[in-house]
């Protein structure tokens, strides 16, 4: 929570600093001296050139006015942070690691392991593409669907792309709908950590192509399991879920899972936690706040998935590695709101960065 509070608050305040400093540097700033025309009597060669400059001007007084440049309102300063401390107020209701989901189309930012979809579009014509997933495992097969719209009677050829050579293809009829495509577990001719998946549609002597990456999964055993979740219990003004691993890499960790509605399967809360953690078995905490949970108002009982365990990056390779997770959806049993303690969230260091930039905003 510290890291995202501060990261914001302090690119406000650089943001502040310059704009004040820009504002206060003499270039900005024009003294009344310099906007009174000071002619050397003794100089003749300055008031020639100041009565031709003035010929100039009404000799062009009859010519036609040129445009003018389009005007720059520019917001106050006052403005300015007082729309960045209505935006950071919002922020800080709610802890990181407990975030309400009020928009249920934003949980596929929240889902691991999903591909972003990616189109093209020249005269008219639309090529998408969109893998199911961003890492397979090397005897999975590869997923996704293709569309086009704008354009009729082709076809679409699909590649799976190797340092520059085509390690399989197929293709597929354009379709308006998304068509779904898949190729055989590629095996052991998958050397690279990441390979191209390509898109390729060919009218005349027009292209169109689309790219995505898709990765290798190297998910470590040797790294950590998630071996099962306990039983939720309340807190305080917490619902507190505790989470079994087996470390057999001591190391910074991290999970991060998502909070569904067992009567409707409605995203709730995305949840995270973090913890430098020894070898051996442990227990960490997902934990969901009482504002998180009566904000999306459910009681539940809750649904626990998407679960993601990775270990940090760390010497000498620098590189996330994905722990090892067998569970898919864990049922958590929920609480009525009676039974926490309800508070709202403050982090005090959060609001003290909030007085601050309110205060700027009222000068």
């Amino acid at each position: 929570m510290f890291v995202r509070v501060a990261t914001l608050f302090f690119t406000v305040v650089a943001i502040s600093l310059v704009l004040f400093i820009w504002l206060k540097s003499p270039s900005h700033e024009t003294p009344l001296s310099s906007k009174t025309e000071i002619i050397d009597e003794s100089s003749s060669q300055e008031t020639t050139t100041t009565q031709t400059v003035h010929t100039q001007k009404k000799a062009n007084s009859n010519a036609p006015a040129k445009e003018q440049p389009d005007t720059i309102i520019e917001t106050p300063l006052s403005e300015q942070y007082a729309q960045v401390a209505t935006r950071f107020e919002q922020a800080i209701q709610y802890p990181s690691q407990s975030l309400p989901i009020f928009d249920p189309s934003a949980i596929t930012k929240y889902r691991p392991n999903i591909a972003a979809p990616i189109s093209f579009e020249k005269d008219n014509v639309v090529l998408s593409m969109q893998s199911d997933y961003l890492r397979y495992k090397t005897n999975q097969a590869i997923t996704g669907n293709v569309s086009v719209q704008g354009i009729k009677g082709a076809e679409i050829s699909l590649s799976l792309i190797q340092q520059g050579q085509v390690i399989a293809i197929k293709t597929t009829q354009v379709s308006e709908h998304k068509q779904a495509f898949s190729f055989p577990p590629l095996g052991q001719s998958w050397q690279l950590d990441e390979i191209q998946l390509v898109a390729t549609l060919k009218s005349g002597n027009q292209e169109w192509i689309v790219s995505t990456p898709i990765q290798r999964d190297k998910s470590n055993q040797q790294s950590a399991r998630l071996n099962s979740v306990e039983s939720s219990q309340v807190k305080g003004a917490w619902l507190v879920i505790p989470i079994a691993l087996d470390i057999h890499m001591e190391g910074f960790y991290r999970i991060e899972a998502n909070l569904y509605s067992a009567t409707d399967n409605r995203p709730l809360l995305h949840l995270t936690t973090e913890d430098e953690l020894p070898k051996g078995s442990q227990t960490v905490q997902l934990a969901a706040h009482i504002s998180a949970l009566k904000a999306m108002n459910d009681e539940g009982d809750y649904i626990l998935q998407d679960l993601v365990l990775e270990q940090m990056p760390s010497p000498p390779n620098f590189e996330v590695s994905q722990g090892i997770v067998s569970l898919e959806s864990i049922s958590v049993n929920g609480h009525p709101f009676s039974s926490y303690k309800d508070e709202p969230y403050q982090d005090e260091e959060a609001l003290a960065r909030l007085e601050f930039l309110q205060s700027m905003s009222n000068p």
